[in-house]
């Protein structure tokens, strides 16, 4: 079994939790949250992959294409058509964190992942940012 879907939209790293301390009848609890720009690419990759059944058990293989907005100082007549490769922030481990998290109607726990592929890019001249995701499940047919 084997699917693909786009995540439309600049790819978004999974940013870390922000903690906040609150005091309730004389004691200090902590509370962890997610930052809202996380959540919502969370929430477009849920969106996107919404036609994807569910694979569990595991394991799966997951590819990730990651396609970011390309650079004005890149748009020059002697700088390629195509894809470029990005060497600069964000990390790829985190913008696949990210997707991984936001594919949560797919598997009850992302740890059915046991291959990840991985490639960033610049977009070419005339494509717009993007994640193509592919899901393939690494159990023999039976």
């Amino acid at each position: 079994m084997r699917y693909e879907f786009v995540v439309p939209g600049e790819p978004v790293a999974k940013q870390r939790p922000k903690a906040r301390m609150i005091r309730s009848g004389g004691r200090m609890t902590v509370s962890m949250r997610t930052p809202k720009k996380t959540l919502e690419y969370e929430g477009r990759v849920a969106d996107a992959c919404a036609d994807v059944p569910r694979f569990e058990p595991g394991p799966v293989r997951v590819a990730i294409i990651t396609v970011f907005e390309r650079p004005k100082r890149l748009m020059r007549k002697k700088d390629p058509e195509g894809r470029i490769l990005k060497v600069t922030r964000p990390d790829i481990d985190n913008v696949v964190k990210s997707i991984l998290d936001g594919m949560r109607e797919v598997w009850s726990d992302d740890s059915v992942v046991c291959d990840v592929r991985a490639e960033k890019y610049y977009a070419a001249k005339d494509e717009e940012p993007m994640a193509i995701v592919t899901v393939e499940s690494m159990c023999e047919p039976s």
